[in-house]
């Protein structure tokens, strides 16, 4: 692997997003900048809040690209990312989409990038369209995007597809499986235990005006791992904080429970 692909990879951490140099933020820095080096769309999946979509900002902005972040969900249509036909004064007048704004609008010598999160949530339409881009993309041919009007392709693309794993609710569907022929796909992405600590320590750091006592840490980091149940208790202002540590640690832990029910007392709870 190059100097430069390196380089790029760690002057990437610190541009939109402050992000730590774990083993999973290089792999997806890593991931990134070889789809932009060979010129292949790129699908990332792993667990929520491992910084997929974060990550990628953050190689965008450094090198340069024009990037289109959009979100899908089961609600997106092919019209609002690739455009359609509207009447203007009694005349059909092409009104063009996210996607197609950003590939004919922006100057033709421009890097230009399509980030697409949550992919695996959009309908099957827009699935099959996207594709269609994608292996257009691939080919080197012209992309129709609505019946007879065809547009040529950016050379320098990058197609970057976020997703959480579609076992974690009904609504996520599996990518067609020939996504995977034109893509380049890094799966399995989730933090380790010594991951989340280290970025629950940067954290606390963060916020401490006078720091933190590590040998309080590492204590209170032994008795989470050493646990047999775990509870996360957190009321008020404090709730928030409780639901996104108790989140977390279901990744890691099998008995995490968090108390939620204000009207029956805490201890009775646990």
């Amino acid at each position: 692997m190059s100097k430069e692909i390196l380089d790029s990879v760690w002057d990437s951490l610190n541009v939109k997003n402050q992000l730590l140099p774990t083993k999973t933020t290089i792999q997806l820095l890593l991931s990134v900048a070889l789809a932009d080096r060979g010129n292949i769309p790129v699908i990332l999946e792993g667990d929520p809040g491992v910084g997929k979509t974060a990550a990628t900002e953050n190689y965008l902005l450094h090198n340069g690209f024009t990037y289109k972040r959009i979100n899908f969900s089961n609600s997106t249509t092919t019209d609002t990312l690739f455009g359609c036909y509207t009447i203007v004064d009694g005349n059909p007048t092409f009104k063009d989409g996210s996607i197609t704004e950003l590939l004919v609008r922006e100057p033709a010598s421009s890097k230009k990038a399509l980030l697409f999160d949550e992919v695996n949530l959009a309908p099957s339409d827009v699935l099959e369209m996207l594709l269609t881009l994608i292996r257009c993309y691939a080919n080197h041919t012209r992309f129709q995007i609505a019946e007879s009007r065809e547009i040529d392709l950016p050379k320098k693309l990058l197609i970057v597809c976020c997703m959480n794993p579609a076992s974690m609710s009904a609504n996520r569907s599996v990518l067609p499986r020939r996504f995977y022929s034109y893509c380049l796909y890094h799966r399995g992405l989730s933090y380790s235990l010594s991951e989340l600590f280290c970025t629950a320590k940067s954290i606390l750091n963060t916020v401490s005006n006078e720091g933190m006592d590590e040998k309080v840490f590492e204590s209170v980091v032994r008795r989470i791992v050493n646990a047999k149940s775990i509870y996360v208790v957190g009321v008020r202002s404090a709730s928030m904080l409780a639901n996104f540590l108790a989140y977390y640690l279901h990744f890691v832990f099998d008995d995490v429970h968090l108390p939620t029910d204000m009207s029956v007392d805490i201890f009775e709870q646990i």
